[in-house]
């Protein structure tokens, strides 16, 4: 139903505590997760690709790509951040040859 909205339209139903879809959508993070987030935002399209014969398959994310933003934002928690993002970075790329 809401797939045919777009962004800054209200919601019809008024049922949800969500005023516009983009709201409907919104994921409350916690704080020590707000940082590695938006990295992954970041450096979700930098990846490493293997050509198969027909299309280009995704293998990993690019390392450096994500080194570097953890550098940008000066995190303490280096290896711990770069872990957590490689999982997210699978777990929805698992989601996404489903």
């Amino acid at each position: 139903m809401h797939d045919r909205l777009h962004p800054g339209e209200p919601l019809p139903c008024g049922k949800c505590q969500a005023k516009e879809l983009s709201d409907f959508y919104k994921i409350d993070l916690l704080e020590e997760n707000q940082i590695p987030a938006e990295i992954y935002m970041m450096v979700r399209g930098q990846v490493i690709t293997r050509f198969n014969g027909e299309y280009g398959q995704v293998m990993d994310l690019n390392h450096l790509a994500v080194w570097a933003a953890i550098d940008a934002y000066e995190i303490k928690a280096r290896l711990e951040t770069f872990h957590m993002i490689r999982r997210v970075f699978f777990h929805f790329l698992g989601k996404e040859k489903q």
